[in-house]
């Protein structure tokens, strides 16, 4: 139970230090606009709407490499219940993704992208993390 309790807290944790970094570098590669006010939801809509598809992508990308390392954490240090943990990093980032998508108002095709990835992510990583002998 500890080994859980603690394989989820840290694929949580790398699923974060993932995501941070992935924006911290979508962010160098299509920097802000400086001109645009943020404060207004409609400006941010534009500027959503705007967003090139490559960083739209990246975006996508991100949400699943979160998946597959938080989720080979959590199945990884986990022993007992190694598709639990990996299935609930699945899950926290299916609820990052819903958030993301009700704060900033995306595309509809990469909000069900975004909700359809994290979670068999997770599980894929949770499959590589098994040893051969378990599967």
């Amino acid at each position: 139970m500890v080994r859980t309790v603690l394989g989820t807290f840290s694929g949580a944790l790398i699923a974060s230090l993932v995501l941070i970094g992935s924006w911290y570098g979508i962010a160098q590669i299509y920097p802000l606009p400086t001109s645009t006010d943020f404060a207004t939801p409609e400006s941010l809509s534009a500027y959503a709407a705007a967003t090139p598809s490559s960083a739209q992508a990246c975006i996508l990308g991100a949400w699943a490499l979160a998946g597959l390392l938080g989720g080979w954490t959590a199945a990884s240090i986990s022993k007992a219940r190694r598709g639990a943990a990996a299935l609930v990093i699945g899950g926290l980032l299916t609820a990052t993704v819903i958030v993301y998508a009700t704060l900033i108002p995306n595309q509809e095709w990469m909000t069900v992208v975004g909700v359809l990835l994290p979670i068999p992510c997770a599980v894929l990583a949770a499959l590589v993390a098994m040893p051969r002998n378990e599967i």
